[in-house]
């Protein structure tokens, strides 16, 4: 709640994650996951170029429900929780369904699916 004045300064929302590098900062996950890929080895996206678009896509949808996400952790009661985590099941059914080889997005080998995904699965609650 008390962020301090330089963060504010990097971070034009307020928002973690940020990455302070040399030539700036970086505020996105999603930017700052590509600038991580780019810059250094062991690469997590796939070298075929539809097969990286469709993994961003499915990043894309795990970006999508961080807030709800957020929302549901904060869910006051027991009954307000399993209402919010309704939207999240629907894509979690989304993408078990993907990862049925597994045991990761893309079968054997980590991905940037995965890194995406991963902050998602503290809000796994069971069903009602």
């Amino acid at each position: 709640m008390d962020k301090p004045d330089w963060f504010l300064e990097k971070s034009p929302f307020g928002q973690v994650p940020i990455l302070i590098e040399d030539q700036g900062t970086l505020f996105d996950s999603n930017a700052i996951s590509e600038y991580l890929e780019e810059q250094y080895p062991n690469k997590l996206h796939p070298d075929l170029a539809f097969i990286r678009a469709t993994n961003r896509s499915w990043i894309g949808l795990a970006a999508k429900n961080y807030l709800v996400q957020c929302k549901t952790q904060r869910s006051s009661t027991k009954k307000i929780l399993f209402e919010n985590k309704v939207e999240l099941d629907k894509d979690f059914e989304k993408m078990e369904a993907i990862i049925s080889e597994g045991p990761y997005f893309s079968g054997g080998t980590i991905s940037m699916v995965d890194a995406a995904w991963r902050g998602l699965l503290y809000c796994i609650v069971p069903k009602s």
